[in-house]
């Protein structure tokens, strides 16, 4: 399973990342909205963006690292293979947005509505998810370790072979969410509503179940 991953990942970026368009760059500087501009591999590092519109705008391998992106809107927008760790991304609309093997480690994402976004091999270790809106998200091979999704709406998230060590799902909803393969050690579940989830071949390691029981399961 682990080589399938490595494999998609390099088969996701071997081609290379078009050159965005300056006009658009300093568009968005300027005015902070940007509606389906080419952005593509710019470095947007630690830029203040709260509040910005780039709806269907084109981020595909761009540099978001550590920047202000709270509240803005990124709705269906490209964002494969981007760079978004550190980023604050609390309460942004990413409904329908692209993400495969984007770089979301140790990013802000509370409260945002990711909503069928997809997120395929993306790394969200040590992010912050708490009643974020994942229903729906194609989650398949994430890393979520340590991530908080503490109250974070996930019915019918795909997540099959998925890591999740040490994630916290308290009072989360995983509503017919599939698990299958999904490592869970060490994860918290307490208060989760996992009904009709597919735990199918999860590895359930030192993991807290809704009810508070413990299970070591496929250790």
């Amino acid at each position: 399973m682990r080589f399938a991953q490595i494999a998609w990942v390099i088969v996701l970026f071997s081609t290379e990342v078009a050159a965005f368009e300056p006009a658009h760059l300093t568009q968005l500087t300027n005015t902070h909205e940007c509606f389906n501009c080419d952005l593509s591999g710019a470095d947007l590092s630690g830029a203040a963006l709260k509040g910005a519109d780039l709806k269907l705008a084109n981020l595909k391998g761009a540099q978001l690292e550590n920047s202000n992106l709270k509240q803005s809107t990124l709705a269906e927008a490209e964002l494969t293979g981007a760079n978004l760790s550190g980023t604050n991304l609390e309460g942004a609309n990413l409904w329908y947005g692209k993400l495969q093997a984007a770089n979301l480690s140790n990013s802000k994402v509370s409260e945002a509505n990711l909503f069928a976004a997809d997120l395929k091999g993306a790394n969200l270790r040590f992010a912050h998810l708490k009643g974020a809106n994942l229903s729906n998200a194609n989650l398949q091979f994430v890393d979520l370790t340590l991530a908080q999704l503490e109250m974070a709406q996930l019915l019918l998230a795909d997540l099959t072979g998925a890591t999740l060590k040490d994630t916290n799902f308290e009072g989360a909803n995983l509503l017919g969410a599939n698990l299958e393969a999904a490592d869970l050690s060490g994860a918290i579940l307490r208060n989760a509503n996992l009904t009709g989830a597919n735990i199918e071949k999860a590895i359930l390691c030192n993991t807290t179940m809704p009810d508070g029981h413990v299970l070591y399961v496929r250790c």
